[in-house]
């Protein structure tokens, strides 16, 4: 029989750090009996925190909670399993191995902080014999408290520094994790160690300067320019002396000036040299200053130095920003072939922009993260100064860096459609997408994906989430990988009668109805903005007339207060009762504003100051709203019905100031239904497709649409 189901218990469970528990596994048909002498096999999804053995042994190592899962014939089942901290561990061969006139030197293993990771560690010493409490914590030497643990089980030692010659010392510790004094968890006491002191002895002659070197050792300076300028003091074994005195001249005090402290200030064009100089031994950098300011430098060598599942790391050698000074970075990616233009700025990693320089000539590394894995980009960037959208002066573009982030091999754990709800009507299709992501939200590429539909008989979804509606009614779409589901609900409508607008009141006059096959004719004009532009493309799937629609197009980069273009259209004299009616789709996906405005069109008066506007409200979901910009100012329509992005709406308006009526309707749905209001006394003056994006300020990271089938006015 084969196994339909994987049953393991405990579940969930719980084993101490250090500690195991034995978990089972019981595969079972699918009429619920036991199948015996079957093969399971054991998987931790996070084997740093516990692994799992063949037989089902789980071993905790860090705290933090894993998922255990057996599988036995394609069926899996699993448990939750927290890994508990345990009090820290204790030292038991603290012991004394060395000894100055004025110090002693420790050593012992290093514990577990109950945890699972190194210990901390509080020392504490005393003049004969030691009591605990009264002793105090070393404060001097590598055995400060407190002393940070390194690996667990290693040989550690330690310095006592400042004590007394010629004396009898005791010292003992503690391990513990968190902070002294603030939430500290304790273990048990070390054994005692002893020591005494060596005997006073006259100190060590200090090792001479052997070498210096200045860094940088070749630097450009602006004339009013300044630069720090750092010495390295070393000794003939070539370590590092600190404490030294250094003393900086320059050659060409015309040119340039050196402070005692090695800031270097570029006084008139020309070069130089910087000279410091310890105990006889000397040290230079090579010095250019330059009269004019010129345009930042240009990387040569960005290059993909690493990759993982989710990251690129880049490597460049850091330019001047033009002026003397290290250079800003702008950095951009993209899937496959990168243009500038198009590419939206690192935002994730330490190579997010702006990505600030260090020291000139320095090679660096930065990272980009949240990438997709196993998928192929090519990065660019440019060096600037100032303030990106303010003030920023640019060099030339990089040369272009690729790579391809390597597969990922966790588990799925999430399977989520895009869009979550949509509306369709019959003969229509709808693209639905499935994003995977495993247990820490990154996403998954490459893997298996089946599509399923709760009833074929209303829509059918074939294999790469296409759904076509086939009846009018409800259904379920189901996208399945490795065990785990998404669903999409999926509604099916009728379609619209030809040149139906259902909801206008009879007996209205037709001024206008715009097929949108130009975007200037039948009445109608249009203005193109600074940014984005209208334009008339083809849309088959127009709900209304087809192909032909009016494209609102906001590219990235646009910024918020604005629209792309006006397109309107006057009204005659003497209109009051007013209906407007149009196709209209949003683009998925779409970047809302902050202030969740998103507007569709305005119905301005007479006077081109008051105004009725309908609006796209919300940053996700969004609804259809009316915001009133004439005798009072207010929203209307709250939390309706929910707009679906990438797919055509209706929308019908009614305003009528004979009793103060204002109505309108979405896909045939009154969702606004209000009387009594106040109305400007005046006639209408003209509608305007006018959708700006969002109040003042943000700009768009992606290139988004408003597209209109058709729009249709009537008055009375």
């Amino acid at each position: 029989m084969p196994v339909a189901s994987v049953t393991v218990s405990p579940a969930p469970g719980t084993v101490p750090v250090g500690q195991t528990l034995q978990l089972t596994a019981a595969p079972a048909d699918s009429g619920g009996n036991l199948l015996s002498q079957r093969v399971v096999t054991w998987a931790s999804s996070n084997t740093a925190v516990a692994t799992v053995s063949g037989s089902g042994l789980v071993s905790g190592l860090v705290t933090g909670t894993v998922t255990i899962t057996a599988t036995s014939g394609g069926a899996s089942g699993s448990s939750a399993i927290s890994v508990t901290a345990t009090k820290p561990g204790t030292v038991s061969d603290l012991a004394v191995v060395g000894t100055t006139d004025t110090s002693v030197t420790l050593s012992f293993t290093e514990v577990a902080d109950g945890t699972g990771r190194p210990a901390s560690y509080d020392v504490r010493y005393a003049v004969g014999t030691l009591s605990w409490s009264a002793a105090p914590s070393v404060t001097r030497g590598s055995c400060a408290a407190p002393v940070a643990g390194s690996v667990i089980g290693a040989k550690r030692s330690c310095t006592v520094l400042g004590l007394a010659a010629a004396t009898a010392y005791q010292v003992q510790l503690v391990a513990f994790r968190g902070t002294l004094n603030v939430n500290a968890v304790f273990g048990g006491l070390s054994n005692i160690a002893s020591g005494t002191t060596m005997a006073a002895s006259d100190p060590p002659a200090p090792p001479a300067v052997a070498a210096v070197s200045v860094s940088p050792t070749s630097v450009s300076l602006t004339v009013g320019g300044s630069l720090q300028l750092t010495t390295t003091l070393k000794d003939s074994a070539g370590n590092v002396l600190t404490g030294r005195t250094v003393t900086w001249a320059t050659s060409q005090a015309p040119v340039a000036t050196v402070s005692g402290s090695g800031l270097v200030s570029g006084v008139a064009a020309g070069p130089a040299t910087i000279t410091a100089t310890s105990e006889g031994k000397s040290g230079t950098a090579a010095l250019t200053v330059t009269a004019t300011v010129t345009n930042p430098g240009t990387v040569t060598d960005l290059a993909v130095a690493g990759v993982t599942d989710t990251a690129l790391t880049l490597a460049f050698t850091e330019v001047s920003d033009g002026t003397g000074q290290p250079a800003s970075y702008d950095v951009r990616y993209a899937v496959g072939t990168l243009s500038w233009s198009a590419a939206p700025s690192v935002g994730r990693g330490s190579c997010t922009t702006p990505v600030a320089g260090s020291v000139i000539g320095a090679k660096r590394s930065c990272t980009v993260l949240g990438l997709t894995a196993a998928t192929g980009y090519q990065v660019q960037l440019v060096a600037f100064r100032g303030t990106l959208n303010v003030n920023a002066v640019f060099g030339a573009l990089s040369n272009l860096a690729s790579g391809t982030t390597a597969a990922s091999t966790a588990p799925v754990a999430t399977v989520t459609l895009s869009p979550a709800s949509a509306s369709l009507a019959v003969g229509a299709t709808q693209p639905l997408t499935a994003t995977l992501k495993d247990a820490a939200g990154n996403v998954l590429t490459g893997r298996s994906v089946t599509w399923a539909t709760s009833n074929a008989a209303v829509a059918t979804v074939n294999g790469s989430g296409l759904v076509a509606g086939l009846v009018v009614g409800a259904v379920t779409i189901t996208a399945t990988s490795e065990s785990r589901n998404g669903t999409a609900a999926i509604t099916v409508t009728a379609l619209p009668p030809p040149g139906a607008w259902p909801n206008e009141p009879t007996g209205m006059t037709v001024v206008t109805d715009m097929p949108w096959n130009v975007t200037t004719g039948l009445g109608w004009t249009a203005w193109p903005h600074a940014m984005g532009d209208a334009s008339i493309v083809a849309d088959a799937s127009a709900s209304f007339s087809p192909v032909n629609v009016l494209q609102q197009r906001y590219p990235i980069g646009f910024v918020g207060g604005d629209s792309p273009s006006n397109v309107n259209y006057d009204l005659p004299p003497g209109m009051r009762e007013l209906y407007v009616g149009m196709w209209w789709k949003p683009s998925n996906p779409w970047q809302p504003h902050s202030s969740g405005v998103n507007k569709i069109a305005f119905f301005k008066y007479a006077d081109g100051t008051n105004q009725e506007l309908a609006v796209m409200r919300g940053t996700g979901p969004y609804y259809l709203e009316i915001e009133r910009e004439s005798t009072e100012t207010l929203w209307l329509g709250f939390e309706n019905v929910p707009v679906t992005l990438g797919v055509w709406h209706r929308l019908e308006f009614y305003f009528n100031p004979t009793g103060g009526i204002i109505k309108f309707w979405f896909d045939g749905t009154l969702v606004g239904n209000y009387s009594g209001r106040s109305f400007p006394n005046q006639d209408w003056g003209f509608i305007s497709i006018d959708p700006t994006w969002g109040g003042v300020g943000e700009s768009k990271s992606e290139t988004d649409y408003y597209w209109y089938d058709h729009t249709h006015i009537s008055w009375r």
